[in-house]
């Protein structure tokens, strides 16, 4: 019992070792010593002390059974219970030895030793615990909560819990995480901890170890990111990747393309190694056939075949396989890349009709292709050069260029030639001699073929038979020096233009009209394409078919001038023809019919101010009648009522109350109609350039109050045009009026916001007002610009605004129209000529 007893004293001294330098462990077990003796006496239990203690560092050593037995101080009890202290420190020197070889292993490895006990708190960590965590200073005594806040804060609560659990016994504690260094570095740790519980279960302390992962982990981010990357990369692209497994006839692996080109995903291939071979067109069943014998002997295969897609639809793939042979060469693996080349194939049977197309548009053009190399001899003629010169192409082909050329032209193909050989490209119009001996006129667009390094292989030539042409232009030369005395002394302007759109001669008045107008100089040779705009180009050649056909075309045009004036001129076009009665060219007037067109719109002018005016008459009889004639009635009758009738004082005030309010109703509507009349006045002021952006900031200043209390938001849009050759106060008055209409007429509790753009179409200038506001039902509403005309009495008005507009617009030549939702805004669109 006692040595038992004795065992179990000395074991829990053992059992902290740990916990304990060696001075301390060694202390426990001698102070023990003198307690559990049973010499009493002070001078022999002293005397057994220094017995124990007397060799210092080897006290141990002095502990030996051998020598306790021998020492006659001691009873046997005593002898025996030093025996078992003695085996407890020899057994500590053990163990110490053996922690001091851990301890050596550790710290040379980089393993930190730490020990935690949960109770007390107490957190002990060896000299490479602190360098795990970047501690340059040793504390006295780790603890935990140095160790949580080294711990990155998004690792933190997991590592909470983490120990929770270990401590509990719900898990074991193995787990990496990050720390943050004090300077602020990130280290990985990875972290081994073994709970030693007491006989009952309970969480005594827990051991563990910690090294640094960081070079390991940031690899194997690495290593991950890559792998994703690629996977992303297979996946992205449109090709099939593959993998099969040629022993157990099986697919290892395909990307994720395969449901787009196949229309089957990656786990339908997975699942059925002979879904693909199955896909094949069977058409093209034939083609794969040799595939497998090739690869068995280690060949790359590539082939090009139809498959079959699951929506039914065909497509063509080019599938390239690389095979892997075993040691005993055995095919056991075969890795490969499916992609469509179904856009390769079509174009590849494009470019073939394409070619065929070419060879037979080359061969029947109605324009010659000729050819020659680097030393003037043809390598290619088509059809027509043969029908032209009347050889045969086995007769041209080979043969020196030159020879089919005029003697009297050879001398200017040879200074071609040469320019063309130093890369010029060249136009020009020679004679030719055909079989039969006749001179051709040649037009002949010719460019130099080069190789790959720019050196010079040949020439390529454009021919056009132009002899007719050629033909026409010296009948009209002829006829010129005829017609120039006469049209030199006419009003009208003339240019004669050949059958290629040439112009051949004009006439003073023509050149003159050319720079007033566009500032452009007419000149012999040109085509008259430079002098007509690109809009209107479809439009003349349009003319100029007709005139071919036979007809003579006339039209009115009219043109700005810079002094604001505007010219009208009637142009015709008429058809020159040869003696055999063929068109060769054309002839181009134009006369100038200002006078007798502003005359004429002068009357039209009149008219519509004629009937404009009967309209306002009856708009003023209208008002007259029905506007003045009910507050006149009105008068009368509280006139009779005064004069006719005793009343009293009170009611004599009322009737004068009336009758004044009858008379300022007379005055509103005289004055309403004195400001049409106004209005009206304007037409004949004199006009001006107006800026719109000017016109809208004086328009903005004047009610620059309602503009700010509002909060009013004016957007201007006038790039296609800023300005116009208007009446000033008409163009003031229609600006201000509508967009006083869109402020007035504005949502509540909306900041107003309205766009004002103007566009350009042909003659015409469009102007776009266009708001936020409430808008109308114009379903429900008509007569929206009529004089009094008013849908929404919740705002004051008259009702004058829009109508006002509308009479200035029409006053200036143009039209109003609104479109209009309600709760959806309106836009107003005028148009006026331009």
């Amino acid at each position: 019992m006692l040595y038992k007893e004795n065992q179990e004293v000395f074991g829990n001294i053992l059992t902290n070792y740990e916990r304990s330098n060696e001075t301390e462990a060694t202390d426990k077990i001698v102070q023990l010593i003198p307690s559990r003796l049973t010499i009493k006496t002070t001078d022999k239990a002293e005397k057994a002390k220094k017995y124990i203690l007397k060799k210092g560092d080897t006290t141990r050593k002095s502990l030996s059974a051998t020598k306790i037995r021998k020492d006659n101080l001691l009873s046997k009890q005593d002898k025996a219970f030093i025996n078992i202290a003695g085996l407890a420190v020899k057994k500590f020197d053990t163990l110490k030895n053996s922690s001091d070889r851990l301890q050596l292993a550790a710290n040379k490895g980089g393993v930190g030793i730490w020990e935690f006990d949960p109770t007390t708190g107490d957190f002990v960590w060896d000299d490479t615990m602190y360098k795990l965590y970047g501690f340059t200073t040793q504390f006295t005594n780790a603890y935990f909560k140095m160790w949580i806040n080294a711990i990155h804060p998004e690792d933190r609560e997991r590592m909470k819990m983490e120990g929770e659990r270990a401590f509990s016994g719900e898990q074991e504690f193995d787990s990496q995480y990050r720390v943050v260094w004090p300077d602020q570095s990130i280290h990985y740790i990875r972290a081994i901890g073994f709970v030693q519980r007491d006989a009952y279960g309970k969480a005594l302390r827990m051991v563990g170890t910690n090294w640094d992962t960081t070079e390991i982990a940031l690899t194997a981010q690495k290593l991950e990111k890559a792998n994703n990357d690629l996977n992303t990369f297979f996946n992205a692209i449109d090709d099939v990747f593959f993998s099969v497994d040629m022993e157990n006839n099986k697919v290892l692996q395909i990307s994720n393309a395969c449901e787009k080109l196949f229309g089957y995903k990656a786990a339908d291939f997975l699942n059925d190694y002979f879904l693909y071979p199955n896909l094949i067109h069977p058409e093209d069943g034939n083609i794969p056939d040799d595939e497998l014998s090739l690869l068995k002997k280690g060949k790359i295969v590539s082939n090009q075949y139809r498959i079959i897609r699951k929506d039914k639809t065909a497509c063509w793939v080019e599938n390239k396989m690389i095979p892997t042979l075993n040691d005993t060469g055995k095919l056991i693996r075969v890795d490969g890349i499916i992609r469509d080349i179904t856009l390769k194939k079509n174009n590849e049977t494009k470019l073939k009709l394409s070619e065929e197309r070419f060879r037979r548009i080359v061969e029947t053009a109605q324009e010659g292709i000729w050819t020659i190399d680097e030393n003037n001899c043809t390598d290619f003629v088509n059809n027509k050069i043969t029908d032209i010169l009347e050889y045969a192409s086995e007769e041209i082909i080979g043969k020196d260029f030159f020879r089919f050329i005029n003697k009297k032209d050879r001398q200017s193909a040879v200074d071609c030639i040469k320019r063309i050989r130093n890369g010029s490209m060249e136009n020009l119009e020679i004679r030719h001699q055909t079989k039969s001996g006749k001179s051709v006129w040649l037009s002949i667009s010719a460019n130099p073929i080069l190789d790959e390094n720019g050196g010079y292989k040949g020439a390529l030539a454009m021919v056009t038979d132009v002899t007719h042409r050629k033909m026409n232009e010296e009948a009209l030369k002829k006829s010129e020096a005829s017609l120039r005395t006469i049209v030199n002394k006419t009003d009208v302007a003339y240019i004669l233009i050949d059958d290629s759109l040439k112009t051949i001669s004009f006439n003073k008045i023509a050149e003159e009209l050319s720079i007033s107008l566009d500032n452009q100089l007419l000149e012999i040779g040109k085509s008259i394409k430079k002098y007509f705009k690109t809009e209107r180009w479809p439009f003349i050649l349009d003319v100029i078919e007709k005139v071919k056909g036979g007809e003579t075309v006339k039209y009115e045009e009219y043109y700005k001038c810079f002094d604001g004036s505007v010219k009208w001129h009637e142009k015709r076009w008429d058809g020159v023809t040869n003696n055999d009665n063929q068109n060769c060219g054309l002839v181009f007037s134009i006369r100038d019919i200002t006078s007798v067109k502003l005359a004429s719109l002068e009357r039209e002018k009149m008219l519509s101010d004629i009937i404009t005016r009967n309209k306002d008459l009856e708009q003023f009889t209208y008002i007259v009648s029905h506007n003045l004639r009910a507050p006149v009635a009105n008068i009368l009758g509280l006139t009779n009522v005064l004069t006719d009738h005793e009343l009293e004082p009170d009611e004599i005030t009322e009737v004068i109350k009336k009758v004044s309010a009858s008379a300022s109703s007379i005055d509103t509507v005289i004055s309403d109609l004195n400001q049409i009349i106004q209005a009206r006045r304007f037409v004949n002021e004199r006009k001006e350039i107006i800026f719109f952006n000017g016109l809208v900031d004086s328009i903005k200043h004047s009610i620059s109050d309602i503009i700010a209390l509002e909060d009013v938001q004016i957007k201007c849009l006038f790039d296609e045009a800023d300005s116009m050759f208007s009446i000033r106060n008409y163009m003031h008055s229609i600006f201000y009026n509508l967009l006083s209409n869109s402020i007035k007429y504005r949502k509540k509790g909306i900041a107003p916001v309205i766009n004002i753009e103007s566009h350009k179409h042909d003659d015409k200038l469009e102007l776009r007002f266009k708001d936020n506001g409430k808008g109308m039902d114009l379903d429900n509403t008509k007569q929206i610009f009529g004089l009094y005309k008013r849908f929404d009495t919740t705002v004051e008005g008259k009702g004058m605004g829009l109508f006002m507009v509308k009479t200035q617009v029409e006053a200036l030549g143009g039209t109003i129209e609104i479109i209009s939702k309600a709760g959806e805004g309106a836009e107003f669109i005028i148009q006026l000529p331009y």
